[in-house]
């Protein structure tokens, strides 16, 4: 492995984790209740190294809104299903050349 890939993967995976990480240090210092389960903490590194730096972030945003939104009908639902179906549409997405 070349160590721009490995700088790429490791950025991609820094972006990915930063807004689940805000709103989980949100969600504690303010609210004193956990949004993200500790679980869910293993699974978005390994998600993040997956996907493009360039997409990262965007993409967790996507997870977080769609999540937050479901929960208005289904309380609390598992990030990590989310999550499951927004990384699943993005490889649909990379592998029809959309992206």
């Amino acid at each position: 492995m070349r160590d721009k890939d490995t700088v790429s993967q490791l950025l991609s995976a820094a972006f990915f984790i930063l807004p689940a990480l805000i709103l989980h240090l949100y969600g504690y210092l303010v609210k004193k209740e956990i949004w993200i389960a500790s679980g869910d903490f293993y699974v978005i590194p390994t998600i993040g190294i997956m996907v493009l730096p360039e997409y990262a972030a965007t993409l967790m945003l996507v997870a977080l809104v769609i999540c937050i939104a479901v929960t208005r009908w289904i309380p609390k639902i598992p990030f990590v299903t989310v999550l499951f179906f927004v990384f699943s549409g993005y490889q649909v997405l990379i592998l029809s050349g959309a992206l």
